[in-house]
Formats: C-alpha cells, sequence, structure tokens
C-alpha cells in the first residue's frame, strides 16, 4: 500500500509540476526539419517525449548533413525533469561521447535550453514555437566571449 501511495505521489508531484508548464505540451511529439549546420544543408528530427512514469521528458534528436562527399551523423538522447516556474534541468547524452548538463526555461512560446560547461562546450538551443504544427530551432555556441550561431532548422510536426 506504502509503495501505491508514493506511486501515486510521484505522479501527481509530476503533473503538477507539468502543468505549471502546459506551453511544454506544445512541443509533445516527432517532428522533421530542414535547415543548416555549420553552413551547410541539414536535416534534422526530434521526438518529444514522457517517459519513466512521466516523471521525465525525453528528447530523441538526430541531425544529418553531407560534407566533403561524406554523410555525417549525430544522435543524441535528452532527460529533462521540471524543476519549478516553468524551469528544467536534464543531461544529455549523444553519438560523439558528450555528456551534458541542461538548464532550461519555457516562456512566451520558447523553450531555451542551456547546455555544457566551460570544461566541455557551452551552448544554447531555443525552440520557438510559431505555430501548433511548426517550431523554429536556433543553436549557439558560446566562443569568444559571445554567442555565435551554427545551426538553424524549421519543424514540421508529423
Amino acid at each position: 500500500m506504502k509503495q501505491i501511495i508514493l506511486s501515486v505521489w510521484g505522479v501527481l508531484g509530476f503533473s503538477f509540476a507539468f502543468a505549471q508548464s502546459a506551453d511544454f505540451e506544445k512541443v509533445m511529439g516527432e517532428w522533421t526539419g530542414t535547415g543548416k549546420l555549420f553552413g551547410q544543408e541539414a536535416s534534422f528530427s526530434m521526438i518529444w517525449e514522457l517517459t519513466l512514469n512521466d516523471q521525465f521528458i525525453h528528447l530523441t534528436f538526430q541531425n544529418q548533413l553531407t560534407a566533403n562527399g561524406k554523410n555525417n551523423v549525430m544522435n543524441a538522447q535528452a532527460y529533462y525533469k521540471p524543476s519549478s516556474d516553468n524551469t528544467f534541468i536534464g543531461t544529455w547524452f549523444d553519438s560523439r561521447g558528450m555528456i551534458l548538463p541542461l538548464n532550461a526555461i519555457f516562456k512566451d512560446n520558447m523553450l531555451t535550453t542551456e547546455w555544457g560547461s566551460v570544461e566541455t562546450e557551452k551552448g544554447k538551443t531555443t525552440y520557438e514555437i510559431k505555430s501548433k504544427n511548426v517550431i523554429e530551432v536556433k543553436d549557439y555556441v558560446f566562443t569568444n566571449e559571445q554567442w555565435q550561431q551554427f545551426g538553424y532548422a524549421t519543424y514540421q510536426r508529423k
């Protein structure tokens, strides 16, 4: 009985935190995009879903570009946990072998995620909801004491 009560409390706790960020529901689902990555045409995909008894938001991500006749693909998984007042903490894992901390906030139809650290690489990604079926994503890296954009994509809901 105690385990059931704790399980229900965990789900209710997450539901409360998730309800505070109802905007996050706007990104949930499967998306495909096209844009540029390091100045090259690229394709992108992302899937946002609840996982682990709805305690985390899981992102499955992929980008793909062809440069110098070589097809380059990066895959990643990220887990976001609601923190407070539309903020989230999390961790990113990618096929380069990188593990990066995530700090995010959802405000005014935009999810802004700062990732990494000065010890790894430091950047941010913005996900701007343009409509129910369109999200614009911009990626930046912090270098030479300033943000420099290295990626851009427009995603359509699948």
